[in-house]
């Protein structure tokens, strides 16, 4: 049944059943949902949140040598995933693999980046 029949429903049926609830009730319709599309005001607009930096999130700099080191010619033609575990072996840590993507993403370097 469509909210509009809902609503004729429930329009006829709260006379005869003496209440709205007994009306939505019989006409399977939640009490809810009822008093929701007949509500008389609209919500209050919410106001839109400042995005926060993360405070552990890389600096500017940080975030051009990671896309440098990826960006080597040593590194150029392997996954972020390859890099991030060759350097690991190495004993260097950079930044985590999701940063590595995250990093080429927002220069849109996360497909092919062979030249």
């Amino acid at each position: 049944m469509a909210p509009v029949e809902h609503a004729d429903a429930i329009g006829e049926l709260t006379p005869i059943t003496g209440s709205l609830r007994a009306a939505c009730r019989a006409a399977g319709w939640p009490q809810a949902n009822h008093y929701r599309r007949h509500r008389q005001t609209r919500a209050a607009a919410r106001a839109p949140r400042q995005r926060r930096t993360q405070p552990r999130a890389l600096a500017p700099t940080e975030r051009d040598g990671v896309r440098a080191l990826l960006n080597s010619p040593g590194f150029v033609d392997k996954a972020p995933a390859t890099v991030h575990h060759e350097l690991l072996d190495e004993g260097t840590y950079v930044a985590s693999v999701s940063t590595m993507c995250r990093v080429l993403h927002e220069h849109g370097e996360v497909g092919e980046r062979r030249r």
